[in-house]
């Protein structure tokens, strides 16, 4: 049986506390919140455990785009990540994107089949996107 990795990736338009993004950052709690209670979530990374290794993508020029946003998560099956992509509080937050985010010359995630013994790094998922 496999499972489906799921990692995104943004570059926000201000530093986390400009106001341009504040809305960004107050739904993040709720957002992580309401994936892990959608059916068919298994794991997210968290920073404080660290889940895989951290990798930043390459493409993301530090002196440029200061003002990453990343995550990768772990789901039973690609539905369940579809539906909590554009339900609820994330659909919400995900119409305000264009106000929070620069728009990007590469895909903003990459989606792929894992093992259910693996764990998906994010240099792996770097590599994919």
């Amino acid at each position: 049986m496999s499972r489906v990795a799921f990692a995104t990736g943004g570059i926000l338009r201000q530093a986390p506390g400009h106001e341009q993004v504040q809305g960004f950052i107050d739904r993040l709690q709720s957002v992580f919140e309401a994936a892990e209670t959608t059916e068919g979530f298994i794991d997210r990374s968290r920073w404080e455990k660290e889940w895989g290794d951290r990798v930043d993508p390459h493409f993301f020029d530090k002196n440029k785009h200061a003002f990453v946003a990343l995550t990768l998560s772990v789901w039973v099956y690609l539905l369940s990540v579809y539906a909590f992509a554009y339900n609820g509080r994330h659909a919400e937050a995900l119409s305000h994107r264009k106000d929070w985010f620069s728009m990007l010359s590469w895909p903003a995630y990459v989606v792929w089949w894992v093992s259910d013994d693996h764990v998906p790094t994010w240099e792996e998922a770097w590599e994919r996107l």
